[in-house]
């Protein structure tokens, strides 16, 4: 189960994850899929190759769980990584696509999106 911080802040926009469980790579290493992409170092760090995937992209974001303070403190930075991911998946989202079914060709360029490119 996720911890209080992040399901507070999902469902701020909606999104009740009280229920959900995170999920390691390892469940998926026999899959086929088109694309994995890690937004935890600690994922990156452990399963560097993922056999399976036609492409892979690691999207470093700051760990909110290490924040220190009161309640409302702490949920600052569960928004920022919120917010964060929303921008670049957005981003990558808006990429053309050169054929049908083909990953985006700015899938780089669209792993390390500006902060200016961020909502405020």
């Amino acid at each position: 189960m996720w911890g209080p911080e992040a399901s507070s802040v999902m469902a701020e926009i909606g999104a009740h994850i009280f229920a959900q469980e995170s999920e390691t790579l390892e469940r998926y290493l026999e899959e086929t899929l088109d694309l994995v992409i890690t937004v935890c170092d600690d994922a990156n760090e452990a399963y560097p190759v993922s056999p399976g995937a036609r492409e892979r992209l690691q999207w470093s974001f700051p760990d909110p769980s290490t924040a220190t303070g009161g309640y409302e403190e702490r949920l600052q930075p569960f928004r920022n990584v919120r917010d964060e991911i929303r921008a670049r998946i957005a981003s990558w989202r808006e990429c053309d696509m050169e054929a049908a079914g083909a990953l985006p060709q700015c899938t780089r360029q669209a792993s390390a999106t500006p902060t200016s490119l961020l909502p405020a």
